[in-house]
């Protein structure tokens, strides 16, 4: 009788093992889960963990797969742009006798008609095979005269400018392009009792100078720029009482 109590007591036991085992378990996790959550919360949003970080730094036989510090992995760099086709002379291709410079800048001859001091002050583009520069030129008398230069796509020359009569000095600063036939120059001459604006008007075929306002005791135009064949901006200065003034003239 005694044996029988025994025998139907052992799954008693079991079940109340495994019961405590379960129990065990369910704790193990209740702890865990609120550790991970934590774990999680201290990895800021964005960020990459250590583990798939890539190898910095690190000496090895394979360069390509580790790459220096400070170095951006080749997936990251954007693609190489693609450069134009070089000329016979190294730099692009043009259609034109322009010299090809490539990548540097390089001095180019430029005539200088005066037999004191030559300057250019500005520069404009029609075309590769139509360009202008202008300044002005000093004979051995020390009198300043208007520069215009073209570029015809093989060399630059001089092309006359009119200078207003019995003045000293007259010189372009600037110079602006509507089109071939349609350009425009400004700069200043002086007289006795001043300095005034000077504006000149390349038709095709000429120079010619054109009318142009002055204000104060002294007058200077230092640049012009174009938005059509009606539409002209020339800039700069006044003199009044020894103080500069803005100057803005439109055609």
């Amino acid at each position: 009788m005694v044996e029988r109590e025994g025998k139907k007591g052992q799954p008693t036991i079991l079940y109340i093992f495994f019961a405590m085992l379960a129990l065990l378990l369910a704790l193990l996790l209740g702890a865990f889960v609120p550790m991970a959550r934590q774990a999680d919360a201290a990895v800021p949003v964005g960020s990459i963990p250590a583990s798939e970080q890539p190898l910095v730094g690190r000496s090895g036989a394979n360069h390509d797969s580790e790459f220096p510090m400070g170095r951006i992995p080749a997936r990251s760099q954007p693609p190489p742009q693609q450069q134009p086709p070089e000329g016979p002379n190294g730099g692009t291709a043009t259609p034109t006798a322009t010299p090809s410079c490539g990548l540097a800048w390089r001095v180019f001859d430029h005539p200088n008609p005066g037999a004191g001091n030559n300057f250019l002050f500005g520069v404009a583009v029609v075309s590769a095979n139509d360009i202008w520069a202008v300044g002005d030129y000093f004979d051995g008398a020390g009198a300043g005269y208007t520069l215009t230069e073209h570029w015809d796509g093989t060399q630059w020359t001089v092309v006359p400018s009119p200078n207003p009569p019995g003045q000293s000095t007259k010189l372009f600063y600037g110079v602006a392009v509507v089109s071939t036939n349609d350009v425009w120059a400004v700069g200043r001459y002086f007289t006795q009792s001043g300095n005034r604006t000077l504006i000149e008007h390349w038709d095709g075929t000429a120079w010619s100078i054109v009318s142009s306002p002055n204000a104060g005791a002294s007058s200077y135009l230092w640049d012009v720029s174009v938005v059509s064949s009606s539409d002209v901006w020339a800039v700069g200065s006044y003199i009044q009482n020894n103080t500069g003034y803005t100057l803005t003239e439109h055609w």
